[in-house]
């Protein structure tokens, strides 16, 4: 017991004396551990650091103005009138690819490990959500 408490002594010691320098860029920090003082010592000199030289100045004739901002929603699209019979049949041949892309990924594979079995899961799961989705929306479309 005695011998555990000298030997935690000697090395929260050694790991309180090592030293640390830390250079100080523009956009980010260096940190180095540079160990122990008595093993290693370090003149002054030998650590001064190369000055981070300062950022280009810019001029404001020059820069770009800045771009305009564009919606992520297009509701162009919702506004031109089509076929529902057009729609729907899009909806059915998104429907077919989805069913036969979550067929795929339930088909077992030989060798597959189980990271890449959950893995596969997981996608057959979100095919699975998008093919509710998709059968609801073919549902609220008008039959003619």
């Amino acid at each position: 017991m005695k011998t555990a408490i000298v030997l935690a002594l000697i090395l929260s010691a050694a790991t309180a004396a090592a030293e640390t320098s830390i250079i100080e860029y523009p956009d980010h920090y260096y940190a180095e551990s540079t160990g122990s003082p008595v093993a290693n010592p370090a003149s002054s000199a030998d650590r001064i650091a190369t000055s981070a030289s300062a950022p280009p100045s810019v001029d404001p004739q020059t820069t770009a103005s800045p771009r305009q901002a564009v919606p992520a929603t297009n509701f162009d699209i919702a506004a031109k009138s089509m076929d529902p019979a057009e729609v729907g049949t899009q909806i059915s041949n998104e429907i077919q690819r989805l069913q036969k892309q979550r067929s795929e990924l339930l088909a077992p594979q030989a060798g597959a490990s189980s990271e890449q079995a959950a893995l596969r899961q997981e996608r057959a799961a979100g095919a699975l959500r998008k093919l509710n989705r998709l059968s609801s929306e073919l549902l609220k479309i008008p039959q003619p």
